[in-house]
């Protein structure tokens, strides 16, 4: 008989504990001898960017090139989470906090002008087996071609993954990665 009820409490607190971990509350109503359970609403895009940031560390590109075309396409598509996906673990915390205060959307660069071009000036391989890449960007707007930014990206290896460790620009070309690089870097 005692099996069944250790079976029984347990078989309820795994329900309990489903239940709270799927957002629900739980109120005591012990005066009335019971718990309660109430499915409020939760924040459901607050989740769901919860559980895409821990995917995202689950994954990553295999080649330092690689690293880059995503880094590219990132600016080019005003894309925030684009970025913060190949930043290394030093970066992340950093990007997403000072994200969050100017691109709460996530959404980067501006409407015009527009990243247009960016062409590799110079790929460097360093003897610590990172990869160091000089860049123009070039910009445009509707009337024509704009400002041109130089900048510097560092890609190393880290884990399974190539991954940006440093992002040295212009000044003014924050914008363009989400975020104002307090000296030209981040």
């Amino acid at each position: 008989m005692k099996r069944k009820e250790s079976t029984k409490t347990s078989t309820y607190l795994l329900i309990f504990l489903l239940m709270i971990s799927m957002g629900f509350h739980l109120y005591d109503h012990s005066s009335y001898g019971q718990i309660a359970v109430s499915a409020e609403e939760v924040d459901r895009y607050k989740v769901h960017t919860e559980l895409l940031l821990e995917a995202v560390e689950e994954l990553g590109v295999c080649t330092p090139d690689a690293a880059l075309d995503v880094f590219i396409k990132s600016i080019k598509e005003r894309n925030g989470a684009m970025m913060f996906s190949i930043l290394c673990d030093s970066l992340k915390k950093n990007y997403l906090s000072r994200l969050e205060e100017t691109d709460p959307y996530w959404v980067t660069g501006v409407s015009s002008p527009w990243v247009s071009q960016v062409d590799i000036i110079k790929e460097t391989k360093k003897k610590d087996g990172s990869y160091e890449y000089e860049l123009l960007v070039k910009t445009l707007t509707s009337a024509g071609p704009d400002r041109e930014y130089k900048g510097e990206l560092t890609i190393k290896r880290v884990g399974d993954f190539y991954k940006i460790c440093r992002i040295f620009f212009e000044k003014d070309f924050g914008i363009y990665t989400g975020i104002t690089l307090s000296g030209n870097s981040l």
